[in-house]
Formats: structure tokens, sequence, C-alpha cells
């Protein structure tokens, strides 16, 4: 295991007001507001669907939940050799 002491290194010490870089960086970018969205997107995201803002007015305040396995499924039966299969046996 390596220590600090085993490095040739430097520990400086800046007070709070000098150290304005990583004052800023250790700060949390979301507010407690947004905390609640990000939580609900990452659950949507679980579910699978698709947020799309709309392009005019405020963004935020309008959106649409639509979801992505139906596209999906009606997108891939044309590639399924069962379901081919069971078309063509309907159309004779």
């Amino acid at each position: 295991m390596k220590l600090i002491k085993d490095y040739d290194c430097t520990i400086a010490y800046y007070p709070r007001k000098v150290n304005v870089i990583a004052d800023a960086l250790s700060r949390k970018s979301l507010s407690p507001r947004n905390k609640g969205r990000m939580a609900l997107l990452k659950k949507l995201r679980g579910f699978k669907v698709v947020l799309n803002a709309g392009t005019f007015g405020n963004p935020m305040a309008r959106f649409q939940v639509k979801p992505t396995l139906e596209e999906e499924i009606v997108r891939l039966q044309p590639e399924d050799p069962e379901l081919r299969k069971i078309a063509e046996k309907r159309e004779m």
C-alpha cells in the first residue's frame, strides 16, 4: 500500500476565500428544485420513453411522453421470420 510519504509532493493549504476554483468545483450543480426533475427523468429512462420538448414557448412547461417500445416492435416485425410465415399463410 502506498502512502502520501512515498510520493514526492507538497501539500499546501489555502484558506477558503483564496481557493475559489476548488470551492466552485465542490458545489453541487443542481438546485434542490431540479433534483426531483432529475429523479423523474431517470425513472422515465427506465421505462424507455423519450421526452421531446416543444420548440416554442417555455420548453420546461411542455413535454411529450412517447413510448418507444411500440415503435420498435412495429419497426422490427417485418424482419421476424415467424411473423413472415404467419403473414404468408394468411395471404393464401
